[in-house]
């Protein structure tokens, strides 16, 4: 006989649960799921489908240099460029480094009126207000009426062609002549350009004009008389110079000026060649100017004893540098200077002389100043055959043609290579200025502030690390194949130079680094079975401490910070290291226990070093995906449940990601992913994977209403759930753990191609037709009536489709109970 209708009520939480035995998930856990595939722990309530990709930044790559392969790495970095990066292989050249370019370029009938800044309007009638559209953009730059104009970060609509715009003021007026194309991936310099043997000045002999012998600055570098490395099209980067010739210029010296790469004055001399090339030291941007001189020694001549005076003598160095030397005056002889001089402006003597002396060089001993007897302290007239208006300079021509060209770049000495490369990871840094750090494991790592990409190349820095993280304004390298247990530190506030005599230097941390991450005032150094942190704020006061020797990281970006934790993926599941109540303690008790098994799967089914994490920071989530077609991620989210906060889980299906970041751009949240084959994908983006379908799977506990054991008549379910727009859902039921011989009902369909509510991006707005709007978060019930029987029933609801998203919050079960047997 069966007692009165019943109803059993579950909420949904607690999420996906792989780790408790059934009895236990039927009476404690009824709103945690056994499947739990595409959807999320909603912030809101229960469980969410979760949003879809779309292809929004197209294939890495331009369109004069297709990419190649796989998606190495990504980016999200507000403040540099337009916030957007990408790297890949090319087909030819090494520019792997791509940023994405927001604004659209289009032809117009003339931009002659236009003005840069200004925003456009555009219409549907030629100087008539009346018909603009509301679309505007603001006008970036134009050429040769090809205008560039900015819409915004991702806009949905843009200008038409066969439209017109105008100013602000509709005062001047165009046509739109060709249709708005977003500009798209663009690439960045980071390949190096051949030197240019000759490209500051072609060949020629120097010759010397009024005492001065200057090279002609007019290479195929140069403009206007100097050369700009940087920005010439055939440098591209501060370099060093060098000098070539086919004789032998060993005897004159090249004095090389212009400024640094911070745009500080530099000069630098060289002894010329012997039928060689000989180089700078010094890095130039700029050149103005190369001269060649023969500085010499100044020799002062007497007859009688002037040991008693002094002789000063003030001229330039061979850098052009004022150099000033007192010279003893000598007795019956020669005093002879310690410097070489490149000119000479002033002589003088402190006292009167005791007879005439005479002051030149070691080729003509009285060429500077001629026989005279000072009669007092004055200075003394530089009169001989070497001077020229009271001057002397030591300027000489050369004995041959020379070239002068650029050398090794400053910022690249070599070109970067992505034969070998898996993964391209960045790090953010900004010590007064936004850049990123990228390593690969193959290459030295590599900087770029929306301007320079610069390789860090200073000799005491590790040749090819593979991770970097930023800590007490210090950039630190690990993971170099070389130098698995090295931890490597710059400067402070100088990411490309790592000298000890500086403040930089090397750690040896003992075992193989997996992993490092800044957290809170902390560094933590991960291997496989250990993990130290790093506290301190210089190579001074810097402490290496143990936290745990046995265990470690299991994937190298598994590691990731999330609402107050730093999560990594172990052995045993995925850890947090947070800080507890006792300052300076960390807890590392796991936070998947729920998930046991799930994560053993992962472990031993994938790939762990194509494991990429990203944070939803709008969603307190994070998301492991991998980039094996078929594999099967991992979402989890935060979930405040009375006050306290827990992790939740569930799985990612259909998802082929090769590299992940996420980060606003502006006040944006740009959640982004790559493939294998080139594609860029913006996350939280639509109701597709790309143009696919979503699979999404929620399976209930096999729930039992106090009593395994006794029989139950069921009668409905009803749903409680909330949906943003036409859904259709397959609600499959099961008795008995889905036991042989188990007879179990068709499934089910809710249809919701007239939903009760759906609720706008999160927000509390219910919509319940096309014209009433009301405030509140109703519960719609979504009832499915059935007839069967069993001890127990679980619940399936399944979608594979491209339609909009919806949350299953709860679900209670009427029924009747029977006998027990």
């Amino acid at each position: 006989m069966v007692d009165a209708v019943q109803t059993f009520k579950a909420v949904c939480r607690g999420g996906l649960n792989s780790g408790t035995d059934v009895l236990s998930l039927g009476e404690e856990s009824s709103g945690a799921a056994t499947q739990l595939i595409n959807y999320e722990p909603n912030l809101e309530g229960g469980y969410r489908k979760i949003n879809g990709y779309a292809n929004n930044f197209g294939t890495v790559g331009t369109s004069s240099i297709a990419g190649s392969g796989s998606v190495l790495g990504v980016c999200v970095a507000n403040g540099i460029k337009q916030g957007i990066f990408g790297a890949r292989n090319i087909a030819s050249g090494s520019n792997y480094l791509h940023h994405w370019n927001f604004y659209y370029s289009f032809t117009v009938t003339s931009d002659s009126n236009l003005t840069v800044g200004e925003t456009l309007v555009e219409r549907t009638a030629h100087a008539d207000s009346t018909t603009a559209t509301g679309i505007t953009g603001t006008l970036i730059s134009k050429d040769s009426n090809t205008i560039v104009v900015d819409f915004g970060q991702t806009p949905t609509t843009v200008f038409t062609n066969g439209g017109f715009i105008s100013d602000d003021s509709f005062d001047n007026n165009t046509a739109i002549t060709s249709t708005p194309a977003e500009i798209g991936w663009t690439a960045i310099t980071s390949d190096v350009i051949a030197n240019d043997p000759d490209g500051v000045s072609a060949s020629a002999s120097i010759s010397l004009s009024s005492g001065v012998a200057s090279a002609t600055i007019g290479g195929a570098l140069a403009s206007g008389g100097a050369v700009n490395f940087t920005t010439a099209s055939g440098s591209e980067q501060p370099r060093q110079v060098t000098i070539t010739a086919g004789g032998n210029e060993s005897g004159r010296t090249f004095t090389i000026t212009g400024t640094d790469y911070l745009g500080s004055a530099q000069v630098e001399a060289i002894t010329g060649p012997n039928n060689a090339t000989v180089s700078t030291t010094k890095y130039f941007n700029t050149v103005t100017s190369v001269t060649v001189s023969a500085p010499l020694q100044v020799i002062v001549k007497a007859g009688g004893d002037e040991s008693g005076r002094t002789f000063t003598v003030a001229g330039t160095d061979s850098e052009d540098a004022l150099l000033v030397e007192e010279i003893t005056g000598p007795n019956a002889s020669t005093s002879t200077s310690v410097n070489s001089f490149k000119t000479i402006t002033l002589i003088s003597v402190d006292a009167a002389t005791a007879g005439a002396i005479e002051i030149g060089t070691s080729g003509d001993d009285n060429g500077i100043c001629a026989s005279q007897t000072p009669s007092g302290a004055s200075n003394l007239t530089i009169n001989g055959a070497l001077a020229s208006s009271g001057t002397v300079s030591f300027g000489i021509a050369t004995a041959g043609a020379i070239t002068i060209g650029s050398g090794t770049g400053q910022y690249r000495p070599s070109a970067p290579t992505m034969t070998g490369v898996v993964k391209v990871r960045f790090e953010k840094i900004n010590f007064g200025t936004p850049k990123i750090v990228l390593t690969d494991g193959i290459n030295p790592a590599a900087t770029y502030d929306g301007t320079n990409y610069i390789q860090i190349t200073d000799s005491t820095a590790p040749t090819d690390p593979s991770i970097a993280a930023e800590f007490q304004t210090h950039l630190f390298l690990a993971g170099d194949p070389a130098e698995v247990s090295n931890l490597y530190f710059s400067a402070p506030t100088a990411e490309t130079d790592f000298s000890p005599a500086n403040g930089g230097g090397v750690i040896n941390v003992g075992f193989e680094i997996v992993a490092i991450k800044k957290f809170r005032n902390v560094l933590y150094i991960f291997g496989n079975n250990n993990i130290k942190r790093l506290v301190g704020n210089n190579s001074a006061n810097f402490i290496l401490e143990t936290v745990t020797s046995n265990l470690g990281c299991l994937a190298t970006d598994s590691v990731v910070e999330l609402g107050g934790d730093l999560l990594f993926l172990a052995p045993d599941g995925i850890r947090p290291i947070g800080g507890t109540n006792k300052i300076g303690d960390v807890n590392l008790e796991t936070v998947s226990k729920n998930i046991q098994s799930t994560i053993n799967n992962i472990i031993t089914d994938q790939t762990l070093t194509q494991l990429t994490a990203v944070i939803v920071r709008a969603k307190s989530q994070f998301r492991y995906m991998f980039s094996s077609a078929g594999s099967t991620g991992l979402i989890g989210a935060l979930r405040e449940i009375k006050g306290q906060y827990s992790f939740e889980f569930g799985q990612l299906s259909g998802i082929v990601c090769t590299c992940a970041d996420s980060g606003y751009v502006g006040t944006k949240e740009f959640v982004i992913h790559g493939d294998t084959t080139g594609k860029v994908f913006q996350q939280e983006t639509g109701n597709a994977f790309d143009t696919g379908n979503i699979l999404s799977i929620y399976k209930t506990p096999f729930v039992y209403m106090d009593n395994p054991q006794q029989r139950k008549n069921y009668y409905s379910v009803s749903t409680y759930m909330s949906s943003e727009g036409i859904n259709n859902i397959s609600l499959g039921v099961t008795y008995d753990y889905e036991g042989t011989g188990v007879l179990n009902p068709e499934n089910l369909t809710i249809d919701l191609s007239s939903p009760a509510s759906f609720y706008d991006s999160g927000t509390n707005i219910a919509i319940y037709d096309t014209t009433d709007i009301y405030d509140g978060n109703p519960s719609p019930v979504e009832s499915s009536t059935f007839s069967g029987s069993g001890k127990s029933v679980s619940f399936r609801y399944v979608t594979d489709d491209t339609n909009p998203s919806h949350s299953i919050q709860g679900y209670t079960v009427t029924y009747g109970t029977g006998d027990v047997r």
